[in-house]
């Protein structure tokens, strides 16, 4: 790792992160707001309960989880959060993501600016690692912004919040973020094309959450979700009754390393970079 390189990443991303977070906040602010106008409507909890459930597969629920959301009655406060923040939470984060690591490698050889990276004493891959390195640390300052958006927007409902569950789904999405991230760089070292490496990794990320979305539906077919990413995150079973998988993390955090390190051999045997 190139620590100038590592501070280069941050410093350049340094408004991007501001506009990611101040969204992310003020999208928490909005959800926790509008809360207590929909917590005890009954037509909503009566509309939900009545989908069937082919329907409410395609939302990412099941029965199971739309009866835990109604329990007291209304809608609880960490099934709305669930519902309408945190499900939500890695795929905008991941729109970020593969945007960004899409170009690590395939942006700079575009410009021309990593022949004159290459001219200083760094290898290919401590570039690469740098770089990727720099936008996990991204991941994790927007965690830490979301949370505490969180904690500000509370004051405006009179309703209990465990964070510590609210930072556990934060943890797992931002492992799934990372997922998307490094086999953002990994399309982008065998690409070599910005544009090309975008789309790619772009429709990687939304084939896996539509499989995520319909494999349900499927009949028989349930074994399809295992190669979607989303279909490990599980935002809900941490919400309402605290069961963090550590299956989910193994899965994430094996898929980061073998993303990461294939990478780093690919950059290092990609003789296009340098023409």
């Amino acid at each position: 790792m190139n620590h100038v390189l590592l501070r280069m990443t941050l410093r350049l991303s340094r408004w991007a992160i501001v506009g990611w977070i101040s969204f992310l906040v003020l999208y928490s602010f909005l959800i926790i707001w509008i809360y207590p106008l929909l917590a005890e409507n009954e037509g909503m909890a009566l509309y939900v309960q009545s989908m069937p459930e082919e329907v409410l597969n395609t939302i990412g629920l099941t029965p199971e989880i739309v009866d835990d959301l109604f329990a007291e009655g209304g809608f609880s406060f960490e099934g709305w959060l669930a519902t309408e923040y945190l499900a939500w939470w890695p795929i905008m984060v991941g729109i970020y993501a593969f945007m960004f690591c899409s170009g690590i490698v395939a942006r700079e050889a575009e410009r021309g600016t990593m022949e004159l990276l290459l001219s200083q004493p760094v290898s290919r891959s401590r570039i690469v690692s740098s770089k990727l390195l720099g936008f996990l640390v991204i991941i994790a300052m927007i965690i830490a912004g979301s949370l505490i958006g969180i904690i500000l927007s509370l004051p405006l409902v009179d309703v209990g919040l465990d964070l510590w569950r609210v930072f556990l789904v934060l943890a797992q999405a931002g492992m799934l973020v990372g997922v998307i991230a490094t086999y953002s760089t990994l399309v982008s070292s065998l690409v070599m094309d910005p544009r090309k490496a975008m789309t790619i990794s772009g429709g990687l990320m939304a084939f896996s959450y539509i499989l995520n979305l319909l494999a349900p539906a499927l009949s028989g077919m349930d074994w399809i979700l295992r190669f979607s990413l989303f279909s490990y995150f599980k935002p809900f079973e941490i919400m309402l009754h605290g069961n963090f998988s550590l299956q989910t993390a193994a899965v994430y955090l094996i898929l980061i390393i073998v993303f990461f390190v294939t990478s780093l051999i690919v950059i290092e045997r990609q003789k296009a970079v340098v023409q």
